[in-house]
């Protein structure tokens, strides 16, 4: 999406906040670098990730929301339970393990 602020135009979800001010509480979430046009010899750019709150107790609100979140991921939970696995030539397809091919085949 497009998103204006003022004189900025930027490509993103968005919003922007109007006044650092108004930013009581702000935690980075991530991190990464990357060349200027994928271009080794290029300069490095650095993305930070990050989100902000009006207040510290919305924050933490939401750092605990993000924790039990991480605990309940399918993506963990069926890993330990060996119901499938990702292999690392492959990463976006999911092999079934016996479990999970048992639970696949019931569903259909």
């Amino acid at each position: 999406t497009v998103y204006k602020c003022g004189p900025l135009i930027d490509l993103c979800r968005g919003p922007h906040v109007r006044h650092t001010g108004k930013i009581k509480a702000f935690a980075v979430t991530k991190n990464s670098s990357t060349y200027w046009e994928g271009k080794a010899d290029a300069e490095s750019l650095q993305r930070i990730y990050g989100i902000s709150f009006p207040d510290t107790k919305q924050l933490k609100e939401w750092q605990h929301f993000q924790a039990e979140a991480a605990k309940r991921d399918h993506r963990k939970i069926g890993r330990e339970q060996e119901l499938f696995m990702f292999h690392e030539l492959t990463p976006g397809s999911c092999f079934f393990l016996p479990k999970g091919t048992v639970i696949y085949n019931t569903l259909v």
